[in-house]
């Protein structure tokens, strides 16, 4: 993922205060809802605490056939994914959900080549998908999707009820771009950069937030993530977006829960930034 340079940040040797920005006039950003489907595809539903595996094409023929009972009897569809480390959050085991409901989800994706290889940051719809992951909210569990899946995940991400990122709509949309023709813009969207661009005017690295909301940082960074795809380390890939992911989610619940989030200024001072993270500003509303 992309993001901006932080704000150098200075030391203390005592605690320092936390500074206050300007109330409100307003909201501190628009949601990006969309009453009805921005594309028409055909999406089922994920079904919580049941695997929720992603299936290329050929799985999901194997699926309709085995289901309509034109199936090989030795025809077997079992794609592999690594499993979470201990630090990811529980998942909880719920059997299913009801037929035609949309999730919310945290979204960030990694990919195959740098703005180096493709000319320019202003061509990232080239850079490539080289893994996906959302973690559903409503599910508590993953989904890891690489490039050979996309469609799967430009269904699942069109027919959420909401989406929540760093830098959704400035760079992990840009580059899903290039494999279908969706108003990105339209879709139910809570970018946090976003956000926090529109009030102060500049932005902020998800690490630098991080550190200063949450105690915890990134693991790595997003060169390092290439250099790993490269290497063909892909497993490697996508434990490292699924921390961005957690380090998202634990921020969208803190401002959720706190109603701000703190960042340190460029003389060095902790600043704490309201934000309004109410999933009715920014979900999807029911047709």
């Amino acid at each position: 993922m992309r993001h901006a340079k932080a704000r150098p940040a200075g030391r203390w040797t005592s605690p320092p205060p936390i500074h206050e920005v300007d109330p409100f006039v307003g909201e501190l950003c628009h949601g990006y809802s969309s009453h009805g489907q921005a594309v028409h595809l055909r999406h089922i539903p994920p079904k919580c605490g049941s695997g929720n595996k992603p299936l290329d094409k050929r799985g999901a023929q194997l699926t309709l056939q085995s289901l309509l009972g034109e199936a090989p009897a030795d025809a077997t569809h079992s794609p592999s994914h690594p499993s979470s480390t201990s630090s990811y959050p529980q998942v909880k085991e719920r059997s299913e959900t009801a037929a035609g409901v949309s999730h919310a989800l945290v979204f960030d994706l990694e990919t195959q080549r740098s703005a180096e290889d493709v000319g320019g940051w202003e061509h990232r719809h080239r850079m490539g998908l080289a893994v996906g992951v959302v973690y559903d909210l409503d599910c508590a569990e993953f989904r890891v999707y690489t490039e050979r899946q996309v469609d799967a995940l430009i269904s699942e991400l069109v027919h959420a009820r909401l989406i929540i990122g760093f830098n959704l709509l400035r760079f992990d949309y840009d580059v899903l771009r290039h494999y279908a023709d969706v108003d990105w813009n339209a879709l139910p969207t809570l970018d946090i950069l976003e956000c926090i661009h529109r009030r102060l005017g500049f932005r902020l690295k998800l690490d630098h937030l991080a550190q200063e909301t949450l105690g915890e940082g990134k693991s790595a960074d997003g060169l390092q993530s290439l250099a790993w795809f490269k290497a063909g380390d892909i497993d490697r890939v996508i434990e490292y977006c699924k921390q961005d992911v957690l380090l998202t989610k634990r921020l969208y619940d803190f401002g959720r829960q706190h109603g701000y989030l703190l960042y340190r200024d460029i003389q060095g001072r902790a600043v704490r930034l309201p934000v309004n993270f109410d999933e009715n500003l920014y979900a999807r509303q029911p047709s």
